[in-house]
């Protein structure tokens, strides 16, 4: 039994195969190695964990920085488009067209105003009639819409005086527009001996012979409609406006109609039928609202992004100039869209 013992003591104290045998004898394990063991792996998650939490710091860092770019350019949207409500509501621009008729002998000048809608320029209008006078018109066309449908007695007194004002820098020739009509119909007014009173010669439904710099010029005033707009085509023809239109053509003048409605030659090509060498119309304020690049946003009647919201064009037959206005369009103010006085030169 102790040889066995023996034997199996040395047998355990032997190298095993392939091991070599140095003599030394086999160190124990060491505890502290074996704890450390699972260090390297907690190292790495760690570290995982360090990055993905600086990510998220950079991404929210980023979204911070959008966010206040974004407010940035908000407010300074904002206070450009104040800046332009501002300046278009108390500034003053001159448009100038060319306009050529056939039968003109003599250049002459022409400032057509319209939509003032009882604004005031200065006290008592005095930076609009200044700017009236300095450019040295030969007659000036008053197209519609000096008041609003709900104007006051002190508002009609301001329009009143105006007209009589512009008479002494020439002669003045006046057409309604829809506010003038919807005014009279609701306050029960006729404006037409208040506004003979002033001087000024009013063209409503009719046309007369304007002496204007030495030429001879069929000069007529509607409100506009000159299409059915809503009636028969035999109740249109037996209506003011087309007799008005009718009788001008066969004048043998050359012939200028103020029309504050410019939709009344635009829709269902009406310029296409008359033979008016110009119109001069308003009712639009330029679109109100330009968004730059495109024009106009808004124009009543013909509605979003007007094709004929402000300037100068050439449909079918006729010339047409649409006066971009002088007040914004009721509570909504006129941005990036000028005030502006009409100033027409005529040539033959």
């Amino acid at each position: 039994m102790q040889e066995e013992e023996k034997a199996l003591r040395e047998a355990e104290e032997r190298p095993s195969a392939g091991e070599p045998d140095t003599g030394v004898p086999a160190a124990e394990p060491d505890a502290s190695a074996q704890e450390a063991g699972p260090e390297p792996q907690e190292r790495e998650d760690g570290a995982d964990g360090s990055a993905q939490e600086e990510k998220r710091k950079k991404r929210r860092r980023r979204l911070r920085l959008l966010l206040l770019i974004s407010a940035a350019l908000i407010l300074l949207c904002a206070a450009v488009v104040g800046i332009s409500a501002l300046v278009c509501s108390t500034c003053l621009s001159v448009k100038e067209y060319e306009v050529s008729i056939d039968g003109i002998d003599r250049p002459f000048t022409a400032v057509v105003l319209t939509d003032l809608h009882s604004k005031e320029y200065g006290r008592d209008n005095r930076r609009l009639l200044d700017k009236v006078r300095r450019q040295d018109p030969d007659v000036i066309f008053a197209v519609g819409d000096f008041i609003s449908e709900d104007a006051g007695d002190a508002e009609v007194e301001r329009y009143l005086a105006l007209l009589e004002r512009l008479g002494e820098i020439a002669p003045v020739y006046v057409s309604y527009g829809n506010h003038e009509q919807a005014y009279m119909r609701k306050a029960g007014v006729d404006l037409a001996p208040l506004i003979a009173r002033t001087g000024a010669i009013l063209l409503n439904e009719e046309w007369t012979v304007a002496e204007i710099a030495g030429n001879r010029i069929c000069l007529g005033g509607t409100m506009g409609h000159l299409y059915p707009f809503g009636r028969t085509y035999e109740e249109f023809f037996s209506s003011p406006e087309f007799r008005l239109v009718r009788s001008m053509q066969s004048s043998g003048l050359p012939t200028v109609m103020l029309s504050h409605l410019p939709d009344t030659i635009i829709f269902v090509n009406a310029y296409e039928v008359y033979d008016i060498d110009l119109f001069l119309s308003g009712h639009t304020h330029g679109g109100v609202i330009r968004v730059p690049g495109k024009g106009g946003l808004y124009a009543p009647m013909q509605g979003w992004f007007p094709e004929f919201d402000r300037g100068y064009f050439h449909p079918g037959k006729v010339q047409l100039i649409v006066s971009g206005g002088l007040a914004g369009h009721g509570r909504i103010p006129r941005i990036f869209n000028m005030p502006e006085i009409s100033v027409v030169h005529f040539s033959g």
